[in-house]
């Protein structure tokens, strides 16, 4: 009901509410996953895609401290954080890791190209704050993903500890 609420009120989310797209909105979204894969190279890539803007109180640490023990599983996964960056904090720890080459920062982009990103996603990534559970949420992007039909992967925090995939499952993901 909530998706559907926000939906309402966003003619991008309406777009995944339809049942049947028009062949010209599938052809069109096809085209545009396939510019969005050779613009990223991730072809053969499995996408765990990270939708919103990048500063330190959403610096997609867990998602990046966690990739390690993903690409044991899923050597092909890549982590596509969609959205403006105001911190190095996630890049820095990736080269530290060295998990660099299997995250991406696109830079931001416009509202309307979120479907093609969604559409290429095998999964979003979101960040939670569970430090203050009155800023907690799933915010939007999740619910896009979410009407879009995309698994949701959260990293979390609970009394200082880190949280998030520890022990990726091929099963879920595969």
């Amino acid at each position: 009901r909530i998706a559907k609420n926000h939906a309402a009120s966003n003619p991008i989310t309406m777009w995944y509410l339809k049942r049947s797209p028009s062949g010209r909105e599938r052809n069109a979204m096809i085209n545009e996953v396939e510019r969005l894969r050779a613009k990223y190279h991730l072809d053969g890539k499995r996408v765990i895609l990270s939708l919103g803007h990048v500063h330190e109180i959403r610096n997609r640490k867990d998602l990046v401290e966690a990739l390690p023990e993903v690409l044991k599983v899923f050597p092909e996964a890549v982590l596509l954080i969609v959205g403006a960056v105001a911190t190095q904090t996630p890049a820095t720890l990736a080269r530290g890791l060295g998990v660099q080459d299997s995250v991406i920062f696109t830079g931001p982009v416009a509202h309307d190209e979120v479907p093609g990103y969604l559409a290429l996603a095998d999964v979003e990534g979101h960040w939670l704050n569970q430090d203050d559970p009155a800023r907690t949420s799933l915010g939007i992007a999740s619910l896009e993903a979410m009407s879009a039909g995309k698994p949701i992967l959260a990293g979390v925090r609970r009394s200082g500890h880190a949280g998030g995939v520890r022990q990726p499952c091929r099963s879920v993901a595969g």
